[in-house]
C-alpha cells in the first residue's frame, strides 16, 4: 500500500496522549496480553504484530496496580519543545473517550486560531462533496500517497475514524512515514466510564448499542465477536497505547506527550505545550443540549439553553410532531461518526418554534443536506446489511425505481401499496398508521413477507416523519435509505404530477395536507420544499448517527454512478437499477 518512492525526512513526531485515571484497577487484573493473529490484521499493520504481541508493560495475569498502559507520563517531553511542535496535529483516540470530547480538542486549537477538522475532513477533490476524514483517508492510501494527501488541508485532525473503520490503527505506520513530522493526540478516559458509555449509547433500554456495533466489524486487534465485556475493551485500548509508545519509543527522534484529563492542571499544560490560551480548554462551550447528563455547575451556560433543555427532557425521546402546530428548526453541524454522547459526527437538535420565532432562525447546510454521501457503509458491510430496507425518503425521488431495482434483485419489495388484503390492497402509509395506533410494530399489519419498503408514504401522511422513533425503536436493525435529485427537477416533478391537469398537481397537495415540517410559504416554493427535504435529511442522519445498530444509505439517483454503487451496497447488479415510471401515469402512487 505504500508509494515506493515515498522518502521518510528527518524530523520529530509527537503523540499527545490524554488519559484518564482508571479507578476500579481490580476489574482488569485477570486480563492477558493481547495475541493477535494475522487473520486479524489487515496487510498495512502486520508489521506491528510482533511489537503488540510482545510488549513490555502490557496486561499480565497477576497485575494488580494499574497497568501502565493506563498511566499518564508527564516528563516526556523537554520544554524546550513546548511552542514548537511541528503540524498536523493528527489524533489517534478512539470514539466515546469522554469529558471533554474530541471536539473539546478542536475546539481548543480552533480557539488558538488553527484550521481543524473534525470527522469531516472538507470536499471531495473530484465531486466537491463533503467527505470523511476516514473516506479521504482511505482514498489516499489507495493511492499510494500520505495519508492526509487527498484530505483538505488544516492544522489539526481532531477525529479521523468514522466509528467503523480506524485510520488510527490500519495505518498508523502509514502515519508515520506518510507524515513525519506529524503531532499525534490519543484521547484517552476512565475505562470503566468508557465501558459504560459504549454500552449504553445510544440511550436505548434494551439496545442494541455502541458496543454491539463495534462487535460487528473486523477491526485490527478487535475482530468480529470481540468485545463482551469491559475488560476486552480494555484490552484493546491498552494496546493501543503500547503501540503508540513502542512506535516512538524505538525512535531516536519521536517525542511522546501523556495528559491526564482528570488533572486540574491540564488546561495549564495544554497552554504551555501549546502556546495556546489556558482559557481554551474545557467545558466552557459544552452544548447541554447535547449533554443532558453534564454536571451543570461546571459549565456555563445561558437561559434559553436550559429552557431548551428542560424542555427536551420533559418530552423524552420522541415528540408527537403531528399534534404541534409549530414548525420546524433544525441546528445542524455536518459530520457522521460515533464519537461521545454529544454525537460530534451530526449535531443536529430538532426544536420547536411559534409562528413569529419560525422564519427568523430556519436553516438550511446548502454544503451536506443536498448531497448524497457514499461513504456511510463500511466496506465489511458490503452485501451483508440487514433487512429490512426502509426507504424514509420523499415521493417523487425515485422509490419506483428502488423499488423495481429489490425485485430486480430478487427480494420482495413494497411500493406505496402494502396493507393485507386482495388485489386492492391498502396503502403503506395506512397499514403502518394503524397498526402503531394499535401499539404495534410499524409492519405489523401489513404484507408478512416484505424485506424492502421503497415508499411508505401516500402523499399526504408520511409514517417517515410522523412515526420515525416507531420505525428505530421497532427495527433497531434496520437499513434506512434516503433518496436525493436536483431539488428544481423534484419539485418541477411534482409541479406535473399527475400529467392530467384536471387534478391538483401533487405539490399543492403535499402543501394542503398539513404535514410536519411543510408550510405553506409566500414566495419561492421550491425554497420551501428544499428546507423541508434537507431538515428531513439532517434529522435521519442525527439519528442514525445516534444508532449504533442502524445503517444509511444515500443514493442520488441522478447520478451516473448510482447503479454501481449500489450494486457493491446490495449485491445486485447495477443493471436493475435505473429511471422508473417517468412517462406513466399510475392510479395510485405519487412517485416516478
Amino acid at each position: 500500500m505504500k508509494n515506493p518512492n515515498t522518502k521518510i525526512l528527518g524530523g520529530t513526531i509527537i503523540a499527545l496522549v490524554l488519559i484518564g485515571s482508571y479507578h476500579n484497577s481490580s476489574q482488569i487484573h485477570e486480563l492477558k496480553p493481547a495475541v493477535l493473529n494475522d487473520h486479524d490484521l489487515p496487510s498495512p499493520s502486520r508489521r506491528f504484530k510482533s511489537r503488540i504481541n510482545n510488549t513490555n508493560g502490557g496486561l499480565s495475569q497477576q497485575q494488580t496496580s494499574l497497568p501502565s498502559c493506563l498511566k499518564a507520563r508527564t516528563d516526556t517531553v523537554p520544554p524546550s519543545m513546548f511552542g514548537k511542535l511541528p503540524r498536523p496535529f493528527v489524533n489517534l483516540g478512539f470514539p466515546k473517550m469522554g469529558e471533554p470530547r474530541t471536539s473539546s480538542l478542536h475546539s481548543f486549537f480552533e480557539c488558538g486560531n488553527m484550521k481543524s477538522h473534525h470527522f469531516s475532513c472538507g470536499r471531495d477533490l473530484k465531486t466537491k462533496r463533503m467527505i470523511s476524514c476516514a473516506n479521504c483517508i482511505m482514498k489516499s492510501i489507495a493511492a499510494n500517497k500520505p495519508p492526509l494527501e487527498l484530505c483538505e488541508e488544516a492544522d489539526v485532525y481532531s477525529q479521523i475514524d468514522n466509528g467503523t473503520f480506524f485510520p488510527q490503527i490500519e495505518y498508523l505506520d502509514e502515519f508515520h512515514e506518510g507524515h513525519p513530522r506529524a503531532t499525534f493526540f490519543l484521547t484517552f478516559r476512565n475505562m470503566t466510564k468508557w465501558y459504560h458509555s459504549l454500552s449504553h449509547w445510544p440511550p436505548r433500554p434494551k439496545g442494541p448499542h455502541m458496543s454491539d456495533r463495534l462487535k460487528k466489524f473486523e477491526i485490527t486487534g478487535f475482530p468480529s465477536g470481540k468485545g463482551k465485556n469491559e475488560e476486552e475493551f480494555t484490552e484493546w485500548f491498552c494496546n493501543h497505547v503500547l503501540r503508540v509508545r513502542e512506535l516512538v519509543d524505538t525512535s531516536d527522534h519521536h517525542h511522546l506527550i501523556e495528559v491526564d484529563i482528570e488533572d486540574d492542571t491540564i488546561a495549564g499544560r495544554m497552554s504551555d505545550i501549546f502556546n495556546i490560551s489556558a482559557g481554551c480548554w474545557g467545558h466552557s462551550n459544552m452544548n447541554l443540549l447535547l449533554n443532558p447528563d453534564a454536571n451543570v455547575s461546571e459549565v456555563s451556560i445561558n437561559k434559553r439553553q436550559m429552557q431548551l433543555l428542560k424542555k427536551r427532557q420533559e418530552k423524552e425521546k420522541s415528540i408527537k410532531r403531528e399534534n404541534h402546530k409549530g414548525g420546524w428548526k433544525y441546528r445542524h453541524k455536518d459530520s457522521f461518526n460515533d464519537d461521545d454522547d454529544d454525537d460530534d459526527e451530526v449535531q443536529s437538535d430538532l426544536l420547536f418554534d411559534d409562528e413569529q420565532e419560525r422564519g427568523k432562525t430556519r436553516h438550511i447546510d446548502t454544503n451536506s443536506c443536498f448531497q448524497a454521501r457514499n461513504d456511510t457503509i463500511p466496506p465489511s458491510l458490503y452485501q451483508k446489511l440487514p433487512k429490512p430496507f426502509i426507504n424514509l425518503g420523499y415521493p417523487k425521488m425515485g422509490t419506483t425505481s428502488l423499488h423495481k431495482f429489490f425485485q430486480c434483485g430478487g427480494i420482495t419489495s413494497y411500493h406505496y401499496l402494502c396493507g393485507k388484503g386482495g388485489k386492492t390492497k391498502p396503502p403503506c402509509a395506512e397499514c403502518i398508521k394503524q397498526s402503531v395506533s394499535q401499539g404495534q410494530l410499524p409492519f405489523a399489519q401489513c404484507q408478512d413477507d416484505g424485506e424492502a419498503w421503497a415508499q411508505i408514504d401516500n402523499g399526504r401522511y408520511f409514517p417517515q416523519i410522523q412515526l420515525l422513533d416507531k420505525f428505530v425503536e421497532g427495527y433497531p436493525e434496520a437499513t434506512f435509505i434516503l433518496l436525493f435529485r436536483n431539488m428544481e427537477k423534484w419539485y418541477n416533478s411534482m409541479e406535473n404530477w399527475p400529467p392530467n391537469r384536471t387534478k391538483m398537481p401533487l405539490s399543492q397537495r403535499l402543501l394542503n395536507s398539513n404535514i410536519p415540517g411543510l408550510y405553506k410559504a409566500k414566495g419561492n416554493k421550491v425554497s420551501t420544499f428544499s428546507e423541508w427535504h434537507c431538515n428531513h435529511v439532517n434529522r435521519v442522519r442525527d439519528i442514525v448517527s445516534k444508532s449504533p445498530s442502524h445503517s444509511l444509505v444515500e443514493i442520488d439517483i441522478e447520478d451516473p454512478a448510482a447503479g454501481e454503487y449500489l450494486e457493491t451496497v446490495f449485491g445486485i447488479k447495477k443493471a436493475c437499477f435505473g429511471m422508473k415510471n417517468t412517462h406513466a401515469t399510475p392510479k395510485s402512487s405519487t412517485d416516478a
